[in-house]
């Protein structure tokens, strides 16, 4: 049986981490409070992150019942989406002695590194990870298993 979700349990959902930026020039490192993202908050980012990428419908065959979809990506403009989102992600998740024009003064890597965690802990993933190695590792995990099965 599913437990009651109360009011008190909320103070939970007020999670709060450290970032652990480095000055590469002075080696000195420094600390960030980052929250994950409310839903809307998410939701903006994710919005802001889909900017470059459209998809087309269209209607095909005599009658017209049948469609067909199309998606179209500019990979320069997702770059810049992807990086808008990320800066956005910081500035959202960064403790609110942080303005949004402070934030935009830091150094890229450090927006990239805090906006990046934010993202990652708020459910909707890191942009600035690499994931193809632990895919290309789960594709040949799952391969050797389906051979030794002899599927």
């Amino acid at each position: 049986m599913a437990k009651k979700f109360t009011p008190e349990m909320l103070a939970g959902l007020s999670y709060k981490e450290a970032v652990i930026v480095k000055n590469e020039r002075t080696g000195e490192e420094f600390s960030f409070e980052v929250r994950p993202l409310t839903h809307l908050e998410a939701e903006e980012v994710k919005g802001i992150a889909s900017g470059g990428i459209r998809s087309e419908i269209s209607q095909i065959g005599k009658k017209g019942k049948m469609r067909k979809e199309e998606m179209k990506m500019d990979v320069a403009a997702v770059t810049r989406a992807t990086a808008q989102a990320v800066r956005k992600a910081a500035i959202l998740g960064l403790s609110e002695e942080w303005n949004p024009d402070q934030v935009i003064a830091l150094p890229s890597a450090w927006i990239d590194e805090i906006g990046g965690r934010v993202m990652e802990i708020s459910g909707l993933g890191n942009p600035n990870k690499d994931n193809e190695e632990e895919e290309d590792e789960e594709d040949a995990d799952s391969f050797r298993e389906e051979s030794s099965r002899g599927v």
